[in-house]
Protein backbone atom coordinates (compact mmCIF):
# COMPACT_ATOMS: atom_id res chain seq x y z
CA UNK A 1 0.00 0.00 0.00
CA UNK A 2 1.30 3.75 -0.15
CA UNK A 3 1.90 4.90 2.61
CA UNK A 4 2.51 8.20 4.33
CA UNK A 5 4.42 9.42 6.95
CA UNK A 6 3.49 11.03 10.63
CA UNK A 7 -0.55 9.83 10.92
CA UNK A 8 -2.75 6.95 10.43
CA UNK A 9 -2.94 5.15 7.69
CA UNK A 10 -5.85 2.94 6.41
CA UNK A 11 -5.88 -0.05 4.49
CA UNK A 12 -8.87 -1.66 3.22
CA UNK A 13 -8.54 -5.18 1.67
CA UNK A 14 -9.84 -5.09 -1.82
CA UNK A 15 -11.90 -8.44 -1.39
CA UNK A 16 -13.55 -7.24 1.81
CA UNK A 17 -14.07 -3.93 0.28
CA UNK A 18 -16.07 -5.33 -2.64
CA UNK A 19 -18.22 -8.05 -0.56
CA UNK A 20 -20.52 -10.12 -3.01
CA UNK A 21 -23.78 -10.94 -1.28
CA UNK A 22 -24.30 -13.90 0.35
CA UNK A 23 -27.37 -15.54 -0.26
CA UNK A 24 -27.19 -17.71 2.88
CA UNK A 25 -30.46 -19.44 2.46
CA UNK A 26 -30.44 -20.82 -0.64
CA UNK A 27 -27.74 -23.69 -1.84
CA UNK A 28 -24.91 -22.38 -4.01
CA UNK A 29 -24.84 -24.86 -7.80
CA UNK A 30 -21.56 -26.30 -7.19
CA UNK A 31 -21.05 -25.87 -11.32
CA UNK A 32 -20.84 -22.28 -10.68
CA UNK A 33 -17.22 -20.83 -10.04
CA UNK A 34 -15.88 -19.33 -6.86
CA UNK A 35 -14.46 -15.74 -6.39
CA UNK A 36 -11.84 -15.38 -9.39
CA UNK A 37 -9.55 -13.07 -7.20
CA UNK A 38 -6.08 -14.36 -9.06
CA UNK A 39 -3.77 -14.10 -6.16
CA UNK A 40 -2.75 -17.70 -6.34
CA UNK A 41 -1.27 -17.04 -10.05
CA UNK A 42 2.23 -17.04 -10.87
CA UNK A 43 2.76 -13.39 -12.07
CA UNK A 44 3.41 -12.83 -16.22
CA UNK A 45 2.02 -16.23 -17.14
CA UNK A 46 -1.66 -16.24 -17.86
CA UNK A 47 -5.05 -18.00 -18.65
CA UNK A 48 -5.15 -20.88 -21.07
CA UNK A 49 -7.99 -22.85 -23.29
CA UNK A 50 -9.15 -25.64 -20.94
CA UNK A 51 -11.26 -25.75 -17.71
CA UNK A 52 -14.44 -24.11 -18.75
CA UNK A 53 -11.96 -21.53 -20.10
CA UNK A 54 -11.97 -20.17 -24.02
CA UNK A 55 -9.98 -17.36 -25.21
CA UNK A 56 -9.44 -15.81 -28.62
CA UNK A 57 -6.55 -13.29 -29.44
CA UNK A 58 -6.21 -11.18 -32.18
CA UNK A 59 -2.82 -10.87 -34.02
CA UNK A 60 0.47 -9.55 -32.25
CA UNK A 61 0.78 -9.00 -28.61
CA UNK A 62 -2.30 -9.46 -27.45
CA UNK A 63 -2.59 -11.33 -24.19
CA UNK A 64 -4.36 -12.26 -21.21
CA UNK A 65 -2.22 -12.47 -17.65
CA UNK A 66 -1.69 -11.64 -14.52
CA UNK A 67 -0.13 -9.24 -13.34
CA UNK A 68 0.50 -6.54 -10.19
CA UNK A 69 -2.51 -4.00 -9.94
CA UNK A 70 -1.05 -0.80 -11.00
CA UNK A 71 -2.80 1.01 -8.14
CA UNK A 72 -2.14 -1.60 -5.55
CA UNK A 73 1.39 -3.75 -5.97
CA UNK A 74 0.36 -6.00 -3.28
CA UNK A 75 -2.85 -7.31 -5.33
CA UNK A 76 -3.00 -9.09 -8.69
CA UNK A 77 -5.20 -8.60 -11.46
CA UNK A 78 -6.10 -10.22 -14.77
CA UNK A 79 -4.78 -8.41 -17.61
CA UNK A 80 -6.34 -8.00 -20.83
CA UNK A 81 -3.91 -6.80 -23.46
CA UNK A 82 -5.59 -6.10 -27.19
CA UNK A 83 -2.42 -4.75 -29.49
CA UNK A 84 -3.97 -4.64 -33.01
CA UNK A 85 -6.24 -2.34 -34.42
CA UNK A 86 -10.03 -4.07 -34.77
CA UNK A 87 -8.99 -7.24 -33.25
CA UNK A 88 -10.36 -8.37 -29.97
CA UNK A 89 -9.41 -10.07 -26.83
CA UNK A 90 -11.85 -12.44 -25.55
CA UNK A 91 -11.94 -14.23 -22.69
CA UNK A 92 -15.01 -16.51 -21.92
CA UNK A 93 -15.65 -19.10 -19.16
CA UNK A 94 -18.51 -21.09 -19.83
CA UNK A 95 -20.31 -23.50 -16.95
CA UNK A 96 -23.88 -25.21 -16.53
CA UNK A 97 -27.01 -22.86 -17.18
CA UNK A 98 -29.68 -22.58 -14.98
CA UNK A 99 -33.43 -22.05 -15.48
CA UNK A 100 -35.13 -20.98 -11.85
CA UNK A 101 -33.36 -18.69 -8.86
CA UNK A 102 -31.37 -15.52 -9.37
CA UNK A 103 -28.48 -15.44 -10.78
CA UNK A 104 -25.79 -12.67 -8.98
CA UNK A 105 -22.76 -11.65 -10.91
CA UNK A 106 -20.11 -9.11 -10.03
CA UNK A 107 -16.42 -8.15 -10.61
CA UNK A 108 -13.83 -5.22 -10.30
CA UNK A 109 -12.78 -3.27 -13.35
CA UNK A 110 -10.42 -0.71 -14.56
CA UNK A 111 -9.94 0.98 -17.88
CA UNK A 112 -6.43 2.37 -18.86
CA UNK A 113 -7.62 4.43 -21.91
CA UNK A 114 -10.80 6.53 -22.12
CA UNK A 115 -10.62 6.94 -25.92
CA UNK A 116 -10.49 4.23 -28.30
CA UNK A 117 -10.89 1.20 -26.52
CA UNK A 118 -14.62 -0.16 -26.29
CA UNK A 119 -14.25 -3.14 -23.31
CA UNK A 120 -17.45 -4.92 -22.06
CA UNK A 121 -18.64 -7.79 -19.59
CA UNK A 122 -21.10 -9.82 -21.29
CA UNK A 123 -23.62 -12.34 -20.29
CA UNK A 124 -24.98 -15.02 -22.68
CA UNK A 125 -26.98 -17.64 -22.99
CA UNK A 126 -25.80 -20.50 -25.69
CA UNK A 127 -24.62 -17.89 -28.84
CA UNK A 128 -27.37 -15.38 -27.73
CA UNK A 129 -25.90 -12.18 -25.55
CA UNK A 130 -28.40 -11.27 -22.89
CA UNK A 131 -26.82 -8.66 -20.86
CA UNK A 132 -23.88 -6.53 -21.17
CA UNK A 133 -21.72 -3.61 -19.63
CA UNK A 134 -19.49 -1.40 -21.57
CA UNK A 135 -17.29 1.63 -21.19
CA UNK A 136 -15.92 3.83 -24.01
CA UNK A 137 -14.86 7.47 -24.59
CA UNK A 138 -15.08 8.24 -21.06
CA UNK A 139 -18.91 7.15 -20.37
CA UNK A 140 -21.11 3.95 -19.36
CA UNK A 141 -23.67 2.05 -21.38
CA UNK A 142 -25.76 -1.05 -21.05
CA UNK A 143 -27.72 -2.84 -23.08
CA UNK A 144 -30.28 -5.84 -23.07
CA UNK A 145 -30.75 -8.60 -25.62
CA UNK A 146 -28.44 -6.97 -27.87
CA UNK A 147 -30.34 -4.06 -28.13
CA UNK A 148 -29.48 -0.68 -28.44
CA UNK A 149 -26.90 0.52 -25.97
CA UNK A 150 -28.31 2.63 -23.11
CA UNK A 151 -25.90 5.54 -21.54
CA UNK A 152 -25.71 5.70 -17.47
CA UNK A 153 -26.17 9.54 -16.66
CA UNK A 154 -24.30 11.34 -14.44
CA UNK A 155 -20.97 8.57 -14.68
CA UNK A 156 -17.79 9.06 -16.01
CA UNK A 157 -15.79 6.11 -16.83
CA UNK A 158 -12.37 7.24 -15.81
CA UNK A 159 -9.14 5.77 -16.54
CA UNK A 160 -6.94 4.42 -14.10
CA UNK A 161 -9.88 4.16 -11.18
CA UNK A 162 -11.34 0.68 -10.15
CA UNK A 163 -15.18 0.51 -10.52
CA UNK A 164 -17.05 -2.23 -8.88
CA UNK A 165 -19.89 -3.74 -11.10
CA UNK A 166 -23.28 -6.13 -9.52
CA UNK A 167 -25.63 -7.89 -11.82
CA UNK A 168 -28.64 -9.56 -11.01
CA UNK A 169 -30.86 -11.72 -13.25
CA UNK A 170 -34.25 -13.19 -11.97
CA UNK A 171 -34.89 -15.98 -14.72
CA UNK A 172 -38.15 -16.50 -12.75
CA UNK A 173 -39.56 -13.01 -13.77
CA UNK A 174 -36.83 -11.95 -16.47
CA UNK A 175 -36.53 -9.07 -14.38
CA UNK A 176 -32.52 -7.34 -14.01
CA UNK A 177 -30.80 -5.20 -11.45
CA UNK A 178 -27.41 -3.34 -12.40
CA UNK A 179 -25.48 -1.75 -10.11
CA UNK A 180 -22.55 0.52 -10.80
CA UNK A 181 -19.95 1.19 -7.90
CA UNK A 182 -22.74 0.86 -5.24
CA UNK A 183 -25.10 3.00 -7.38
CA UNK A 184 -28.34 1.41 -9.06
CA UNK A 185 -29.11 1.95 -12.72
CA UNK A 186 -31.81 -0.77 -12.85
CA UNK A 187 -33.44 -2.01 -9.91
CA UNK A 188 -35.95 -5.45 -10.67
CA UNK A 189 -35.95 -3.85 -13.85
CA UNK A 190 -38.58 -6.13 -16.79
CA UNK A 191 -36.08 -7.31 -19.63
CA UNK A 192 -38.49 -8.12 -22.14
CA UNK A 193 -36.56 -11.18 -23.03
CA UNK A 194 -35.81 -14.60 -21.26
CA UNK A 195 -32.97 -14.50 -19.53
CA UNK A 196 -32.88 -18.57 -18.37
CA UNK A 197 -30.06 -20.53 -19.67
CA UNK A 198 -27.21 -17.94 -18.86
CA UNK A 199 -23.95 -20.26 -19.24
CA UNK A 200 -20.89 -17.90 -20.23
CA UNK A 201 -19.83 -14.95 -19.09
CA UNK A 202 -17.27 -12.88 -21.83
CA UNK A 203 -14.27 -10.12 -20.87
CA UNK A 204 -14.08 -8.09 -24.28
CA UNK A 205 -11.34 -5.70 -24.98
CA UNK A 206 -10.84 -4.11 -28.48
CA UNK A 207 -8.37 -1.95 -30.10
CA UNK A 208 -10.37 0.44 -32.30
CA UNK A 209 -7.01 1.82 -33.82
CA UNK A 210 -3.41 0.09 -33.54
CA UNK A 211 -2.50 3.42 -31.58
CA UNK A 212 -5.54 2.55 -28.89
CA UNK A 213 -3.66 -0.37 -27.12
CA UNK A 214 -4.38 -0.35 -23.87
CA UNK A 215 -5.34 -2.95 -21.18
CA UNK A 216 -7.87 -3.45 -19.34
CA UNK A 217 -8.31 -5.35 -16.19
CA UNK A 218 -10.48 -7.60 -13.72
CA UNK A 219 -10.46 -8.83 -10.35
CA UNK A 220 -12.76 -10.43 -8.09
CA UNK A 221 -15.30 -12.08 -10.59
CA UNK A 222 -18.02 -14.09 -9.02
CA UNK A 223 -20.61 -15.51 -10.61
CA UNK A 224 -23.54 -17.06 -8.17
CA UNK A 225 -26.86 -19.05 -8.57
CA UNK A 226 -29.90 -19.30 -5.53
CA UNK A 227 -32.86 -20.67 -4.93
CA UNK A 228 -35.83 -17.97 -4.80
CA UNK A 229 -36.20 -17.83 -1.42
CA UNK A 230 -33.15 -15.56 -1.15
CA UNK A 231 -31.30 -12.35 1.30
CA UNK A 232 -28.63 -10.87 0.35
CA UNK A 233 -26.01 -9.36 3.18
CA UNK A 234 -25.09 -5.89 3.01
CA UNK A 235 -22.17 -5.22 0.70
CA UNK A 236 -19.27 -2.86 1.81
CA UNK A 237 -18.89 -0.87 -1.36
CA UNK A 238 -15.54 1.16 -0.90
CA UNK A 239 -11.99 1.43 -3.08
CA UNK A 240 -8.65 1.30 -1.14
CA UNK A 241 -8.40 4.15 1.11
CA UNK A 242 -6.13 6.30 3.48
CA UNK A 243 -6.10 8.45 5.93
CA UNK A 244 -3.51 10.67 7.38
CA UNK A 245 -4.36 11.92 11.55
CA UNK A 246 -1.92 12.86 14.04
CA UNK A 247 -1.84 10.81 17.12
CA UNK A 248 -4.53 12.46 19.03
CA UNK A 249 -6.36 13.91 16.84
CA UNK A 250 -9.80 12.07 15.63
CA UNK A 251 -10.18 10.09 12.43
CA UNK A 252 -13.71 10.43 11.24
CA UNK A 253 -15.18 8.01 8.29
CA UNK A 254 -18.36 8.93 6.65
CA UNK A 255 -20.00 5.41 5.01
CA UNK A 256 -23.18 7.52 3.65
CA UNK A 257 -23.81 5.80 0.29
CA UNK A 258 -20.84 3.07 0.66
CA UNK A 259 -23.04 0.26 1.89
CA UNK A 260 -25.65 -1.13 -0.09
CA UNK A 261 -28.38 -4.00 0.03
CA UNK A 262 -29.95 -5.58 -3.08
CA UNK A 263 -33.11 -6.38 -0.72
CA UNK A 264 -33.54 -2.79 -0.07
CA UNK A 265 -33.62 -3.83 4.03
CA UNK A 266 -32.51 -1.43 6.58
CA UNK A 267 -28.90 -1.81 7.60
CA UNK A 268 -27.07 -0.62 10.98
CA UNK A 269 -23.12 -0.21 11.29
CA UNK A 270 -21.68 -0.97 14.41
CA UNK A 271 -17.65 -1.16 15.02
CA UNK A 272 -15.70 -2.80 17.56
CA UNK A 273 -13.45 0.07 17.94
CA UNK A 274 -14.42 4.10 18.53
CA UNK A 275 -17.95 5.11 17.76
CA UNK A 276 -20.44 4.63 15.73
CA UNK A 277 -23.00 7.21 15.61
CA UNK A 278 -25.10 6.60 12.31
CA UNK A 279 -23.56 6.06 9.52
CA UNK A 280 -20.33 8.02 11.03
CA UNK A 281 -17.17 6.34 12.39
CA UNK A 282 -15.05 8.79 15.06
CA UNK A 283 -11.78 7.43 15.99
CA UNK A 284 -9.66 8.68 18.30
CA UNK A 285 -5.87 6.51 18.86
CA UNK A 286 -4.26 6.49 21.93
CA UNK A 287 -1.24 5.01 21.56
CA UNK A 288 1.05 4.52 17.99
CA UNK A 289 1.35 1.09 16.80
CA UNK A 290 -0.92 -1.59 14.28
CA UNK A 291 -4.43 -1.45 14.97
CA UNK A 292 -7.46 -3.17 14.16
CA UNK A 293 -11.10 -1.59 13.49
CA UNK A 294 -13.83 -4.35 12.49
CA UNK A 295 -17.59 -2.63 11.07
CA UNK A 296 -20.03 -4.13 10.65
CA UNK A 297 -23.41 -4.08 9.06
CA UNK A 298 -26.21 -5.79 9.40
CA UNK A 299 -29.82 -5.79 7.66
CA UNK A 300 -31.28 -7.71 10.41
CA UNK A 301 -30.86 -11.32 9.02
CA UNK A 302 -27.51 -11.43 7.29
CA UNK A 303 -24.40 -9.17 8.84
CA UNK A 304 -20.70 -8.56 6.32
CA UNK A 305 -17.75 -7.05 8.56
CA UNK A 306 -15.14 -4.36 6.81
CA UNK A 307 -12.20 -4.66 7.90
CA UNK A 308 -9.23 -1.83 8.66
CA UNK A 309 -6.10 -1.97 9.48
CA UNK A 310 -4.86 1.12 10.94
CA UNK A 311 -1.29 2.04 11.55
CA UNK A 312 -1.16 4.76 14.19
CA UNK A 313 2.29 6.98 13.80
CA UNK A 314 3.43 9.55 16.15
CA UNK A 315 5.18 12.76 14.75
CA UNK A 316 7.96 15.35 16.37
CA UNK A 317 8.10 18.52 14.53
CA UNK A 318 11.34 19.81 12.72
CA UNK A 319 11.93 23.34 12.09
CA UNK A 320 14.35 24.01 9.46
CA UNK A 321 15.78 28.13 8.89
CA UNK A 322 18.00 29.30 6.31
CA UNK A 323 19.58 32.84 6.11
CA UNK A 324 20.06 35.21 3.02
CA UNK A 325 22.55 34.75 0.28
CA UNK A 326 21.11 31.30 -0.13
CA UNK A 327 18.47 28.40 0.10
CA UNK A 328 17.41 25.52 2.01
CA UNK A 329 15.14 22.75 1.41
CA UNK A 330 13.22 21.45 3.08
CA UNK A 331 12.05 25.27 4.88
CA UNK A 332 9.97 25.40 7.73
CA UNK A 333 8.08 23.78 10.23
CA UNK A 334 7.95 19.91 8.71
CA UNK A 335 6.03 17.21 10.78
CA UNK A 336 8.22 13.92 10.78
CA UNK A 337 7.57 10.57 12.00
CA UNK A 338 9.18 9.98 15.35
CA UNK A 339 12.49 7.72 14.70
CA UNK A 340 13.65 9.41 11.24
CA UNK A 341 15.85 11.14 9.64
CA UNK A 342 15.61 14.21 7.28
CA UNK A 343 17.95 15.37 4.92
CA UNK A 344 18.08 18.83 4.02
CA UNK A 345 20.15 20.97 1.31
CA UNK A 346 21.91 24.07 1.71
CA UNK A 347 22.80 25.21 -1.63
CA UNK A 348 24.92 29.20 -1.04
CA UNK A 349 24.46 31.70 -3.75
CA UNK A 350 27.15 32.41 -6.12
CA UNK A 351 29.79 33.92 -4.23
CA UNK A 352 28.81 32.57 -1.15
CA UNK A 353 29.37 29.68 1.28
CA UNK A 354 27.84 28.01 4.14
CA UNK A 355 28.98 29.54 7.09
CA UNK A 356 27.32 27.66 9.77
CA UNK A 357 24.75 24.39 10.43
CA UNK A 358 23.14 24.34 14.07
CA UNK A 359 21.29 21.16 14.92
CA UNK A 360 19.37 22.07 17.96
CA UNK A 361 21.84 24.99 18.44
CA UNK A 362 25.00 22.86 17.94
CA UNK A 363 27.21 23.76 15.17
CA UNK A 364 27.67 20.69 12.82
CA UNK A 365 31.30 19.91 11.38
CA UNK A 366 32.19 18.43 8.15
CA UNK A 367 29.93 19.63 5.61
CA UNK A 368 32.09 20.45 2.05
CA UNK A 369 32.33 22.92 -0.26
CA UNK A 370 29.23 23.67 -3.06
CA UNK A 371 25.76 21.80 -2.90
CA UNK A 372 25.31 20.83 0.99
CA UNK A 373 23.34 17.91 1.93
CA UNK A 374 22.74 17.11 5.90
CA UNK A 375 21.57 14.50 7.35
CA UNK A 376 19.72 14.98 11.05
CA UNK A 377 20.31 12.30 13.52
CA UNK A 378 16.48 10.06 13.87
CA UNK A 379 14.42 12.90 15.55
CA UNK A 380 13.04 11.55 18.77
CA UNK A 381 12.12 15.49 20.05
CA UNK A 382 11.34 18.43 18.27
CA UNK A 383 13.84 19.98 16.98
CA UNK A 384 15.84 22.51 15.10
CA UNK A 385 18.31 22.82 11.97
CA UNK A 386 19.57 26.67 11.21
CA UNK A 387 21.95 27.39 8.57
CA UNK A 388 24.06 30.62 7.87
CA UNK A 389 25.40 31.62 4.63
CA UNK A 390 28.78 33.70 4.62
CA UNK A 391 30.75 35.75 1.47
CA UNK A 392 33.47 33.69 -0.19
CA UNK A 393 36.89 36.35 0.64
CA UNK A 394 38.09 37.54 -2.50
CA UNK A 395 41.66 37.84 -1.71
CA UNK A 396 44.16 34.98 -2.46
CA UNK A 397 45.80 33.88 0.77
CA UNK A 398 46.52 30.63 2.81
CA UNK A 399 46.74 30.66 6.72
CA UNK A 400 48.58 28.04 8.46
CA UNK A 401 47.48 26.24 11.56
CA UNK A 402 49.78 26.25 14.66
CA UNK A 403 48.26 23.17 15.83
CA UNK A 404 49.18 19.55 14.43
CA UNK A 405 48.33 16.14 14.95
CA UNK A 406 50.33 13.48 15.27
CA UNK A 407 50.44 9.29 16.39
CA UNK A 408 50.64 5.81 15.11
CA UNK A 409 49.11 3.30 12.87
CA UNK A 410 50.36 -0.22 13.18
CA UNK A 411 54.14 0.38 12.75
CA UNK A 412 53.61 3.69 10.92
CA UNK A 413 53.89 6.76 12.16
CA UNK A 414 51.82 9.63 11.21
CA UNK A 415 51.79 13.81 11.17
CA UNK A 416 48.98 15.87 10.21
CA UNK A 417 48.39 19.64 9.43
CA UNK A 418 46.24 22.22 9.04
CA UNK A 419 45.13 25.35 7.04
CA UNK A 420 42.84 27.79 5.82
CA UNK A 421 42.95 28.63 2.55
CA UNK A 422 40.84 31.28 0.69
CA UNK A 423 37.74 29.79 -1.72
CA UNK A 424 36.32 31.46 -5.05
CA UNK A 425 36.49 30.05 -8.86
CA UNK A 426 40.29 31.27 -8.99
CA UNK A 427 41.83 28.72 -7.03
CA UNK A 428 43.16 25.58 -8.82
CA UNK A 429 45.06 23.83 -5.89
CA UNK A 430 46.29 23.77 -2.41
CA UNK A 431 48.11 21.94 0.04
CA UNK A 432 51.24 21.28 2.54
CA UNK A 433 54.54 21.42 1.62
CA UNK A 434 56.83 18.92 3.88
CA UNK A 435 61.05 18.96 4.27
CA UNK A 436 62.86 17.18 6.55
CA UNK A 437 65.74 20.31 6.67
CA UNK A 438 65.04 23.47 8.15
CA UNK A 439 64.69 26.13 5.78
CA UNK A 440 64.26 30.10 5.79
CA UNK A 441 60.80 31.88 4.86
CA UNK A 442 62.49 32.39 1.30
CA UNK A 443 64.03 29.15 0.53
CA UNK A 444 61.00 27.50 1.44
CA UNK A 445 59.40 26.99 -2.17
CA UNK A 446 57.48 24.21 -4.10
CA UNK A 447 61.03 23.69 -6.09
CA UNK A 448 63.23 23.77 -3.59
CA UNK A 449 65.36 20.55 -2.95
CA UNK A 450 64.14 18.34 -0.70
CA UNK A 451 60.31 19.98 -0.03
CA UNK A 452 57.61 17.45 -0.81
CA UNK A 453 54.65 18.55 -2.04
CA UNK A 454 51.38 17.26 -0.47
CA UNK A 455 48.47 18.51 -2.67
CA UNK A 456 45.21 18.43 -1.31
CA UNK A 457 42.95 15.45 -2.91
CA UNK A 458 39.55 15.99 -0.87
CA UNK A 459 37.79 19.44 -0.95
CA UNK A 460 38.04 21.90 2.01
CA UNK A 461 35.38 22.42 3.73
CA UNK A 462 33.25 25.46 3.63
CA UNK A 463 35.03 27.86 5.31
CA UNK A 464 38.34 26.61 3.45
CA UNK A 465 39.74 24.46 6.59
CA UNK A 466 41.68 21.72 5.19
CA UNK A 467 44.35 18.70 6.27
CA UNK A 468 47.12 17.20 4.93
CA UNK A 469 48.14 13.68 6.54
CA UNK A 470 52.05 12.72 5.69
CA UNK A 471 53.08 8.85 6.54
CA UNK A 472 55.12 6.28 5.56
CA UNK A 473 58.40 5.11 6.36
CA UNK A 474 59.66 8.48 8.27
CA UNK A 475 62.39 8.55 10.62
CA UNK A 476 61.12 10.07 14.19
CA UNK A 477 62.21 13.72 14.55
CA UNK A 478 61.09 16.73 14.14
CA UNK A 479 59.80 17.90 10.38
CA UNK A 480 58.82 21.31 8.78
CA UNK A 481 55.62 22.63 6.59
CA UNK A 482 54.56 25.44 5.57
CA UNK A 483 50.79 25.98 3.69
CA UNK A 484 50.53 26.88 -0.41
CA UNK A 485 47.72 27.51 -2.47
CA UNK A 486 47.88 27.82 -6.21
CA UNK A 487 45.06 30.48 -8.37
CA UNK A 488 44.41 31.17 -11.89
CA UNK A 489 47.37 31.79 -14.04
CA UNK A 490 49.81 30.25 -11.91
CA UNK A 491 50.02 32.27 -9.00
CA UNK A 492 51.39 30.89 -5.49
CA UNK A 493 50.58 31.92 -2.35
CA UNK A 494 52.40 30.46 0.53
CA UNK A 495 51.85 30.32 4.27
CA UNK A 496 53.09 33.44 6.12
CA UNK A 497 54.98 31.23 8.47
CA UNK A 498 56.87 27.87 8.75
CA UNK A 499 54.82 25.22 11.35
CA UNK A 500 57.18 22.37 12.76
CA UNK A 501 55.77 18.81 13.00
CA UNK A 502 56.94 15.83 15.55
CA UNK A 503 56.81 12.36 13.50
CA UNK A 504 57.31 9.96 16.70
Amino acid sequence: MKKKTASIFIIFSLLTAFCMPSLASAALNSNSPEIMDFEDKEAGTGLSNGNGWTLTLGTGTHRVEYVQDPLDPQNQVLDTYCAAAKQDTNVIYEYSSYTSGKAVFDFNYMLTRSVGNDAQFRLISSKTEKFAVDSQNGSWKYRIGGGTWVTVPDKTAAVNTWYHITIVLDPDTDEISFWLDGDPVLQNADSGIDITNINKFQIYNRCTAISNSKSVYFDNIRSRYYGTEINAEPIFNLMNSEKIIKLGETLEMDFTGRVIDTDGDSVTLTSDAGTMNGNILSYTPDSAGAKTIHVTADDGKETSVYTMTVNVIETVELTVTGGANGTVTPSGVQEVEKGQQVTITATPDDGYAIESIQYNGMEVIGYTEGEKSYQTPALNSDSTVAITFTALKSKEEVIPFTATFNGSEGDRSFGTVFATVSLGSALEEYGILFSKTELEMDAFTQDAAGVFVGKAVAAANAKGQYGIKFTGNLEAGTYYTRAYAVYTGGKIVYGDRIVPIVIP
